[in-house]
This record gives structure tokens, C-alpha cells and sequence, in this order.
């Protein structure tokens, strides 16, 4: 059983020890099971590694404060996973990885209405068809 009894009764050593005889393969047992779940949600919410973004890249930075992304440059990649830091030209921070979008001047784009929709975040759209009446 492998827990503490709750009852004062005398019991046996044999008793209180767990039933599972190998637990490595209990462990492993459940690991694949955590992989194995973790396959299919990934699977179905479209999960995907982002491109690696090189020290020096121009991209838009979304900030906490600012509407609009804000342009910057990406100064290195951070120690922690999907992190970079990057800056706006006046402060450093740190971003993750789905914060940060290259460049339209990186992408070619020189038109600057193609600019301004490309960095509208894809959750403003109230913002893009507001600004699409102007």
C-alpha cells in the first residue's frame, strides 16, 4: 500500500510495503503515457518550432504598454528556451519568441501600408478593419 495507516492497530512490515515490485517500470510506464498525450495535444493545436532569429535581425517587438509592435533589433538569444533579447533602441528586453516577428523591411516590403498591416498583431483585427476604413 505504501501509506501510513490511520489506525493505531499493530501491522506488519510486509503490509505497509507497496504492492508495485518495480516501480522503475511504473515510471516508465507513465512517462510514455505523458509523451504520449502530449504528441496529441501538440498534434492537434497546430504547435510548432518558430525559426531562429539571428543576433542583429531587425524585427517588430510587441510591447506590454504599446498598442502597435515596435520595431527593434535582436541583440542575442537568451539562456532561457524561446527567449531573446532584443532592443527598441533606447531599452534591452527580454522577449519570447512568439512576441517577436521579423522585420517587414527584412521580409523586402518596402510599401509603407504593407508595413502597417504587417504588424498589426492577428488579435487586432478590430484594429485592422478600423484602420481599412480610413
Amino acid at each position: 500500500m505504501g501509506r501510513r495507516p490511520r489506525n493505531l492497530l499493530p501491522s506488519s512490515e510486509d503490509v505497509l510495503k507497496p504492492a508495485a515490485d518495480n516501480t522503475r517500470r511504473v515510471k516508465q510506464h507513465f512517462d510514455h503515457q505523458k509523451q504520449r498525450q502530449k504528441f496529441y495535444h501538440d498534434h492537434k493545436k497546430g504547435v510548432k518550432e518558430l525559426p531562429i532569429i539571428k543576433p542583429g535581425t531587425p524585427v517588430a517587438i510587441k510591447h506590454p504598454d504599446l498598442k502597435p509592435w515596435v520595431q527593434g533589433t535582436v541583440i542575442n538569444r537568451h539562456e532561457k528556451p524561446r527567449s531573446y533579447v532584443v532592443s527598441d533602441g533606447r531599452h534591452l528586453y527580454r522577449r519570447n519568441r512568439r512576441h517577436i516577428r521579423q522585420s517587414p523591411e527584412r521580409l523586402g516590403n518596402s510599401s509603407p501600408e504593407v508595413n502597417r498591416r504587417l504588424l498589426i498583431h492577428k488579435d487586432d483585427r478590430i484594429l485592422q478593419h478600423s484602420a481599412d476604413r480610413i
